[in-house]
């Protein structure tokens, strides 16, 4: 389980109230965890916005094949295909997107800058076990979910068929699979629990 970042969503600028590098703890109901992988150098945030800007130039700089981003915290509704998604439970802010077993999170198309034959798509799911025994405070596990429980397509300018990505092997793109947009959607396949989405980067070297 990578190191988890515990924010209170109840105070006014979403300050970082733990840092753990194990994966139970109790809280009060609404506590958000942003997992980061050990890997990477975020320095030392205090807020949710400095966490999520610190860790994804950290993703960049620890791929030094790729020079540009694009990444979702999947905390908001913004850029998400609300059409097409189906089963799902939207964060907003306070909890990460959620796929129910057998649901699809798509996102709207995503713009590049310029076109790219070669990218690296990376996500992170998690689990959530709840025990309330209505006396003591809520305690909450939080399990990484295995690679497997999660199905990602990736499509580029519209191409057809799209392409199954794993996270963190390279994509290599060519001919009518370039584009100079994107998009990417996430299936929910392990039973019987639902998949929180803590987010999604696209690395790429832009080509034109």
């Amino acid at each position: 389980m990578p190191t988890l970042y515990k924010i209170n969503t109840f105070s006014g600028d979403n300050q970082i109230s733990d840092i753990v590098s194990k994966a139970t703890s109790t809280d009060s109901t609404g506590s958000l965890v942003v997992p980061v992988k050990d890997s990477l150098d975020v320095g030392s945030p205090t807020t949710l916005t400095e966490l999520l800007d610190a860790k994804y130039a950290a993703l960049l700089a620890h791929y030094p094949g790729y020079n540009n981003i694009a990444y979702h915290t999947c905390l908001n509704v913004s850029g998400v295909d609300t059409t097409n998604s189906d089963r799902v439970i939207l964060g907003s802010g306070a909890q990460h997107h959620q796929i129910i077993p057998g649901g699809t999170l798509r996102f709207s198309p995503v713009g590049l800058v310029g076109t790219t034959s070669s990218c690296l798509l990376l996500w992170e799911t998690y689990l959530v076990n709840h025990f309330d025994d209505s006396i003591n405070p809520i305690q909450r596990t939080w399990l990484e979910d295995l690679p497997s429980a999660v199905a990602c397509k990736i499509n580029f300018q519209g191409a057809a068929p799209s392409i199954t990505a794993i996270s963190g092997s390279p994509i290599v793109l060519s001919g009518a699979e370039e584009g100079a947009s994107f998009t990417v959607s996430f299936q929910r396949l392990a039973t019987p629990q639902r998949s929180f989405l803590a987010g999604w980067a696209l690395l790429y070297t832009a080509t034109a």
